[in-house]
């Protein structure tokens, strides 16, 4: 992937879809060549492709997962999509992957309840906070932010505060 010429890259390559069990592995390695994102275990991304890929969607180009967002839906509040981690290939960065993976995610029939869209953005992440902002912005949805873990609620060195996005509301 990486011997490719990014102006070759023609987003209609792309194939968004569910993940399947086995991309388990290749999500973990395009989750770990993608810093600063928070490193999980191998075994957390089989449990999300296997128990939770109906609101998970991986971006796919000639074999390769280029782009991954893990979701779920919240207990006791089914309506509400949780964004765990969006991931998206250095090569493909800039060309609005991770908005096109949110738009079919959130077009799929497991969220067609969905009516908020939440997730966490670290202060310093612009590009997350611009996609979740330009999401409310194009669902007519308002953008709430409040501080959802302080730093030392943490407890790792060098972790920023996450700061709560709630986008509602949706349709």
């Amino acid at each position: 992937m990486d011997e490719t010429d990014p102006s070759d890259i023609d987003n209609k390559q792309i194939v968004l879809r569910n993940p399947r069990f086995e991309d388990g592995l290749k999500i973990f390695k395009l989750i770990q060549a993608g810093p600063p994102l928070d490193l999980n275990s191998v075994y957390y991304y089989y449990i999300l492709c296997r128990d939770f890929s109906e609101t998970c969607v991986v971006a796919e180009m000639q074999d390769t997962i280029v782009g991954f967002i893990s979701a779920y839906c919240r207990p006791g509040e089914p309506s509400c999509l949780f964004v765990w981690q969006v991931a998206v290939a250095p090569l493909m960065r800039g060309r609005h992957l991770a908005t096109d993976m949110l738009e079919w995610l959130f077009s799929q029939p497991d969220c067609e309840d969905i009516t908020v869209l939440e997730t966490t953005v670290t202060p310093s992440n612009k590009a997350s906070e611009k996609l979740f902002r330009r999401f409310a912005e194009s669902h007519k949805a308002t953008c709430e932010t409040a501080t959802f873990l302080e730093t030392a609620q943490l407890d790792q060195e060098g972790h920023e505060a996450e700061i709560l996005f709630r986008i509602r509301p949706l349709r």
